[in-house]
């Protein structure tokens, strides 16, 4: 119902939108609960006449298939499937690989002393879902074809690189255009301070953010192991709770 409502308000509007989907739900590190839920998600492929997934999780459809009624008469729908490689190695390998790598705030934004990150992008346009009114097997199938895709991404990587890479689209860094929006918001903040009188409180102000957003992410990777998004301040807070929820469930390592 919340969904259906928040798209009919749109459509009341005659406000257009784009939908981006995630249909995993979520975000699997490496704990034995999210090892359950790999497992799981297999079997329900087997279940339901699959082979299991090995790199991607079971789509969650029942959201979707709420979505799918909603833009019947919408735009094209459009299947997006990424590799993340580093030093000539597929990041999200396996689901259950050891040599898996979630690439969170911490593995992209490694810094001087870190490794570039390579990042393709392969694009499909899905038919009309009005031809499929099963979103269930709508998702199956294109999930199939993304764990084939990475599959193939996992077995050529080591062969031809170059060659397998070629057919798919790298995302190009916006180094320049990145450094130009840090360089125009730090005048314009300079600027301000000044104009206002208050360059004091923005040197203050910079340091105390500097510091609190560095100690928290310092603290969220030694204390965690769980991948992080780029919310701030979230990497040492959800560090925090998972440690001291791990505590109470009696699970914490001493």
């Amino acid at each position: 119902p919340t969904i259906e409502n928040n798209i009919a308000q749109f459509h009341r509007v005659g406000a257009k939108r784009m939908l981006f989907l995630s249909p995993e739900g979520v975000i699997v590190d490496f704990s034995e609960q999210d090892k359950e839920y790999i497992k799981s998600c297999q079997k329900f492929c087997v279940s339901q006449g699959y082979n299991a997934f090995d790199y991607v999780l079971t789509p969650r459809y029942k959201g979707t298939s709420c979505l799918a009624n909603q833009v019947v008469s919408g735009g094209p729908i459009v299947s997006i499937c990424v590799a993340y490689v580093q030093c000539g190695k597929l990041l999200n390998c396996k689901l259950l690989s050891e040599n898996r790598v979630v690439p969170d705030i911490y593995t992209m934004n490694q810094g001087i002393g870190g490794k570039p990150i390579d990042i393709y992008i392969d694009l499909v346009k899905l038919p009309s879902i009005e031809n499929e009114p099963d979103a269930k097997k709508y998702l199956f199938l294109d999930y199939q074809r993304k764990d084939k895709l990475l599959s193939n991404w996992d077995i050529q990587i080591a062969k031809d690189i170059d060659t397998f890479s070629s057919k798919f689209t790298i995302l190009n860094k916006n180094k320049s255009d990145a450094v130009f929006a840090h360089i125009y918001h730090g005048v314009m903040m300079v600027g301000m301070s000044m104009w206002f009188g208050q360059a004091e409180l923005l040197v203050r102000s910079f340091f105390i953010l500097l510091f609190l957003v560095c100690a928290c992410h310092t603290f969220g990777w030694m204390m965690n192991s769980t991948s992080m998004e780029s919310v701030p301040f979230e990497t040492g807070i959800k560090a925090a709770l998972i440690y001291l929820s791990k505590k109470k469930s009696g699970k914490s390592k001493k």
